[in-house]
């Protein structure tokens, strides 16, 4: 398993750790006698989850291709593949539009 799929199933068991911290500290909380330290076991899974989640969100930025994406110019068809110029207009067919 690669380092991305590693950090992405940890940041799913992390979250799942926090939750159930964050249950117990609650039900500590109705209680009228609690530790203060019981207060604070949340704030462990939380920095794990910030420090995962923050990798996720800049991941796709880091790796980015820097060629043209599939969603600009030359996915609309509005640039020749083989080319890169734009298309020329004479041999662009129209098909009419169905009303």
């Amino acid at each position: 398993m690669n380092a991305s799929k590693w950090i992405r199933q940890s940041h799913r068991w992390i979250s799942i750790a926090f939750v159930l911290t964050v249950i117990i500290a609650s039900v500590a909380a109705w209680q009228q006698t609690t530790e203060m330290w019981l207060f604070y076991l949340p704030l462990l899974p939380l920095a794990l989850l910030m420090l995962t989640g923050l990798y996720m969100f800049v991941l796709p930025y880091l790796f980015r291709p820097h060629s043209v994406s599939a969603g600009s110019e030359q996915g609309a068809g509005l640039v020749d593949r083989g080319t890169g110029l734009p298309p020329d207009p004479s041999a662009v067919q129209r098909q009419p539009a169905d009303c």
